[in-house]
């Protein structure tokens, strides 16, 4: 894992719990690891970083990804991402 990363997930960790809180209330239809990835993707905004962040395959994330999209009625090319920043987070 590079160094930025892991000063990332220092950096960041307290917010990713706090987000994954909000989605498990908020998304009740996801799974406590769907919850987990919804909010690495909205700390890091790819599938790629939040793939190393979570040390997961890129494919094991697209599919997270492709699960979340069908859970939530998103469809076509709409952004995951844009959708849980929409989120209210308060």
């Amino acid at each position: 894992m590079h160094l930025n990363l892991q000063q990332n997930i220092q950096i960041h960790s307290k917010e990713i719990l706090q987000f994954e809180h909000v989605y498990t209330i908020k998304i009740p239809t996801l799974t406590k690891c769907e919850c987990r990835f919804c909010a690495v993707l909205r700390m890091y905004s790819t599938l790629k970083e939040t793939a190393e962040f979570l040390n997961i395959a890129q494919s094991t994330a697209e599919t997270h990804c492709r699960n979340i999209k069908r859970k939530l009625g998103i469809t076509g090319k709409e952004h995951l991402y844009k959708y849980l920043v929409a989120i209210n987070t308060e």
